[in-house]
Formats: structure tokens, C-alpha cells, sequence
């Protein structure tokens, strides 16, 4: 569905948009669909999670469901083949960058957004990297409005 454009390496200006609408997709079956299904230690398999049940859904978000979580799991992807463990993923360019200390933020970011779309497996993996791996004793000027809806927002998942 989203693919690096003008034979570029790297997943190409697209990739921003597909994460983008994926997130945004995500925020409004959230917010309409309800909370999770299952605890996060449970492997609920392909659309699990807060994702298994459609029924309180208006059909187009039912059918909508499926692509958003493809979405997730390609913007996902590809920033743990062509960025991780870096900060961020530059997407035309389709490298990795260290854009705030280097603590793979947007790992950090995005454990939450695994565990309501139903990729516990992934979740689980990452969240124990981020355990073994990351360490925010140090002395550095952080952005406070990042740490908090980055940081806090995917640790407190």
C-alpha cells in the first residue's frame, strides 16, 4: 500500500503519510471502539486485543479496522528495518537519526500503539529492549513536552 517512491532506498515520503493516517485511523477507533480486549500478555493473534470485537463500530470503521492495522504494522516495520535503534526515521532518505539523546524514541512512542493495535508478540519483544537498553540516567537537556506524550504516553503502556 505504501511504498518508497522514485526508486529510492528507504519507504520514501509515503511512509510519513501511511503513519499518519494509521495513527489517526487508530485515535478514532479508539476513541469510539473502546478500550482493550485482553491483557497485554495475552497473544491475541492477528486483530486482537482491543481490535477483536466490531461490534459497537459503524461499518465503515469495521471495514476500515484491517488496513489501519496493516498500516500500523508497515509504518512499524519499517522503522526497525531502516532506522532502529535511532530516534527517528527519515523518510526520504530512509535512514535512522538520534534526534533527542538517542534513546529510540519513536520505539518508545509506538509500544502503546502495539499493544491496542493487537501486536503483543512485538510489544512484548520491544518493551523488553527498551527495558534492557535504555537508561534515562543522565545528565541532558530534554524537551519536556516531548518526554511527556513520547515517553511517558508509550512507557505507561
Amino acid at each position: 500500500m505504501c511504498s518508497g517512491g522514485g526508486g529510492k532506498k528507504g519507504p520514501g515520503p509515503a511512509a510519513c503519510i501511511c503513519l499518519l493516517v494509521a495513527l489517526l485511523l487508530v485515535t478514532a477507533v479508539c476513541v469510539r471502539g473502546g478500550g482493550p480486549g485482553g491483557g497485554v500478555g495475552e497473544d491475541e493473534g492477528e486483530g486482537g486485543g482491543a481490535w477483536r470485537s466490531t461490534d459497537a463500530l459503524h461499518p465503515i470503521e469495521a471495514e476500515m479496522r484491517p488496513y489501519v492495522r496493516e498500516m500500523i504494522g508497515h509504518a512499524f516495520n519499517s522503522y526497525i528495518k531502516y532506522a532502529f535503534p535511532k530516534d527517528e526515521l527519515r523518510p526520504v532518505n530512509g535512514a535512522g537519526k538520534n534526534t533527542m539523546g538517542g534513546y529510540g524514541w519513536t520505539l518508545i512512542d509506538a509500544l502503546d500503539t502495539l499493544a491496542v493495535a493487537g501486536f503483543h508478540t512485538e510489544f512484548r519483544r520491544y518493551a523488553r529492549w527498551v527495558e534492557e537498553n535504555v537508561s534515562f540516567d543522565i545528565d541532558i537537556t530534554v524537551s519536556v513536552f516531548e518526554t511527556t506524550i513520547r515517553a511517558l504516553g508509550g512507557l505507561l503502556a
